[in-house]
């Protein structure tokens, strides 16, 4: 069992693929767990608004190392429960993956 470092943590990570803010672990092989912010303007499954004309950010994430509610260093925080945070198929891709 998970023990938060604090309720707003705890909140974002169980909203992590709805609209609004999230929070989550993306980790891939070889590579070091990053902790990531995201903001969603439309839930991950609705379809987007088409009367807009311009372009528009429906995702947009930056990767943490300090919970932004408490201050806690999330990798030592959590080192123990780094699997059960990772959600990889919310992350946006980057560089050569997004082509």
């Amino acid at each position: 069992m998970i023990k938060w470092c604090c309720p707003g943590f705890e909140d974002c990570f169980r909203e992590a693929d709805n609209r609004g803010f999230g929070v989550f672990v993306e980790w891939k092989p070889k590579l070091k767990p990053l902790f990531v912010l995201q903001a969603r303007a439309i839930d991950r499954d609705a379809v987007p608004p088409l009367s807009y004309k311009g372009p528009i950010s429906l995702v947009l994430q930056t990767g943490l190392t300090y919970c932004p509610w408490c201050g806690r260093k999330l990798e030592e925080w959590y080192e123990d429960h780094l699997q059960e945070l990772t959600r990889n198929d919310l992350s946006i891709p980057l560089g050569e993956e997004s082509g």
